[in-house]
């Protein structure tokens, strides 16, 4: 697509469509805002054209105008990087105007996106690192941002590496590839807080902390290398967002903690999440098996593939190759991984494929 074509695609109309679709949705499911999430506006490298600037502005200011004829109340927060690099195609100072508050990402500042970029190379470094992030931090004082409008992001999973040598692992060592992908997140270099509290419990673990980065590293499984974050560098994360006097943190992702919750109970203390996820998580067995059931198709645990493979056809849609009632097909894949309690039967061939 021609940067033209991106251009005209960003009209009061079609900014109005979308406006449109957020009211709709915020009213059908009482919700009380929206975050804006854009990666990156005016990014060459992300599909992006310099007009982007200005059309952000504008978007956010006419959700800002809309919000207010329909509910004050509600929200409107946008989700900027820390990196000058990507804060360039944010103009900050003009969506102050009409924003809550940013989001600052202040996390995944490293990753395997790193190893062949010339600025940074192939690394072991935290992913969140107060330094760093103070330096981001300064890049919005210099736009005259309130730091009463910025909130502090934290993340509840870790960004691992396979370490070039297992004798080097102090942040500047190399590393050769991703992390070893966990068996829930199947994503190589990445780890959710459960995937990561497991591994501190393997063979030739050894973990290390830096007071002044906040940087908080752990190796194991003699080559693999993980960065995150835990009660100790959250209460020294929270002591410095305290300090630059921001509004708070925001967390990606709650769904990623362990099933007790080890990271919120590191963040906010055993005290202060007790009475409102403990103590209302005893439920007696027939409400919890309701809410289960209820909850089921979003939080996956109903999701599953069909046991054999289809090409697709209508005489290849047998019972067992096609969603039962009260399931619907999201997607389709060659050769995914079953749930537990189902079957595969056989590879699919090639062109075939079974529905999840």
């Amino acid at each position: 697509m021609h940067s033209s074509d991106l251009v005209n695609r960003s009209t009061y109309a079609n900014r109005q469509t979308f406006i449109d679709s957020v009211v709709a949705f915020l009213t059908k499911y009482g919700l009380d805002g929206i975050d804006i999430d854009w990666e990156y506006p005016a990014a060459g490298d992300r599909g992006g054209v310099a007009e982007d600037t200005d059309n952000y502005v504008l978007l956010m200011s006419e959700i800002r105008e809309r919000f207010d004829q329909e509910n004050p109340g509600w929200e409107a927060t946008v989700t900027i990087p820390t990196s000058y690099w990507y804060l360039r195609g944010f103009d900050l100072t003009r969506l102050q105007k009409y924003v809550s508050w940013f989001n600052l990402m202040s996390y995944d500042l490293h990753g395997m996106w790193d190893q062949h970029n010339r600025f940074t190379g192939p690394y072991l470094e935290g992913h969140t690192n107060l330094t760093e992030i103070d330096a981001g931090l300064d890049l919005l004082w210099r736009n005259d941002i309130d730091p009463s409008n910025v909130v502090m992001g934290l993340a509840f999973y870790g960004r691992s590496f396979t370490m070039s040598d297992p004798s080097c692992y102090t942040p500047g060592c190399t590393f050769s590839t991703a992390g070893v992908q966990g068996d829930c997140s199947t994503t190589a270099g990445i780890l959710t807080y459960s995937e990561l509290a497991s591994r501190n419990t393997t063979l030739n673990t050894q973990t290390y902390y830096d007071t002044k980065s906040t940087v908080k590293y752990t190796t194991y499984e003699y080559s693999q290398w993980i960065s995150y974050d835990d009660e100790q560098s959250f209460y020294d994360k929270k002591t410095f967002l305290s300090s630059r006097c921001l509004s708070g943190f925001m967390i990606w992702a709650l769904d990623q903690d362990t099933q007790n919750f080890v990271a919120l109970s590191g963040l906010l203390g055993e005290d202060a999440i007790s009475s409102s996820l403990m103590e209302g998580g005893n439920l007696d067995s027939q409400t919890a098996g309701a809410l289960s059931d209820i909850f089921g198709a979003y939080t996956g645990q109903n999701c599953f593939v069909t046991p054999t493979c289809t090409d697709g056809s209508s005489k290849e849609q047998t019972a067992d190759q096609v969603c039962g009632s009260g399931f619907t097909s999201v997607s389709t894949a060659h050769s995914p991984v079953q749930a537990p309690g189902h079957l595969l039967h056989g590879i699919c061939s090639k062109g075939w494929y079974r529905h999840m």
